[in-house]
């Protein structure tokens, strides 16, 4: 662990999150995980850019369909 990290949380640190809206924000990053396949990004979700949780949460399968041709069944 590098000066950085010293006294910073991250995912597999084994305390207990420091609010309720933390130990919410755990859960639901590491369900979608486990859903995407996507890892966890480092660090606690208070240390994510806007940047970083939208990478997160963005999802290629949900984008809009950019297809000019029409579909055939």
């Amino acid at each position: 662990m590098g000066p950085a990290a010293i006294g910073r949380r991250s995912w597999g640190s084994p305390s207990a999150p420091r609010s309720e809206q933390e130990h919410l924000a755990l859960l639901l990053m590491a369900i979608w995980a486990l859903r995407t396949g996507r890892p966890l990004p480092p660090g606690t979700p208070a240390d994510l850019s806007e940047d970083e949780l939208v990478e997160f949460w963005a999802d290629p399968a949900l984008a809009p369909h950019t297809d000019t041709e029409p579909r055939t069944p």
